[in-house]
């Protein structure tokens, strides 16, 4: 799965599935932390790919999953397929 093809996994797929896929590369994040996530990055760009997430949504980010689960999230999302570093 391409980092893209994961973002978008993570913005369409079952709340359940979702988390499910993340467990298994150590990423423990709820349903409702996936829910509320959803709403953070609802208007992500393509260009974030280039530019980095701006300052802002990673705060967002950071305030409903905390620091620790948003670097394993970023992290998994690197490995994915040699994305630029968040």
């Amino acid at each position: 799965m391409k980092n893209h093809e994961l973002f978008n996994f993570m913005m369409n797929g079952s709340k359940t599935e979702v988390r499910q896929y993340l467990l298994q590369y150590g990423v423990d994040i709820s349903r409702s932390e996936i829910k509320k996530l959803r709403t953070v990055f609802a208007d992500a760009s393509p260009l974030w790919l280039i530019t980095g997430i701006p300052e802002d949504v990673v705060n967002n980010a950071i305030k409903v999953i905390g620091t620790d689960k948003y670097e394993s999230l970023m992290k998994r999302l690197q490995s994915v397929d040699g994305a630029k570093k968040y």
